[in-house]
């Protein structure tokens, strides 16, 4: 940082950040004609699942950025809800395949056989005397 205050430009990125997004709400509105209160979630919902997603997948990747398995965690995520309609699904349980497709990939990486090998090791380590 060069002597310069880190916490000044952190606020500057998100004030510049946060205009930007309300900037695009606002014309995102206007092209539409109206707005409503629910227009956003699902973007948060897909946000957070892509890095979820990309995480469990590209963990072991060092060479990958956290916004790299983000990008290609929202292609994984794209892809199994595109592969879910062509199966026969109808549009409206698209959510529930998202929920699943979260729930798989969050216990996987809560029981992944890498973390209960981990796990088993430690406590066995523990309980010698």
């Amino acid at each position: 940082s060069l002597g310069e205050n880190s916490n000044k430009y952190k606020m500057i990125g998100l004030m510049l950040s946060n205009g930007l997004v309300s900037l695009s709400g606002a014309l995102m509105a206007q092209y539409q004609g109206f707005s409503d209160i629910n227009m956003g979630t699902s973007i948060i919902v897909v946000a957070i699942a892509s890095i979820i997603v990309g995480d469990t997948i590209l963990r072991n990747n060092r060479l990958l950025k956290l916004t790299t398995r983000a990008i290609i965690g929202a292609l994984i995520y794209k892809f199994i809800g595109a592969v879910a309609i062509d199966l026969g699904l109808a549009p409206t349980d698209l959510k529930a395949i998202n929920a699943i497709i979260v729930i798989v990939f969050l216990s996987y990486n809560t029981f992944s056989p890498v973390k209960l090998r981990k796990t088993k090791k430690n406590s066995l380590e523990g309980a010698r005397c």
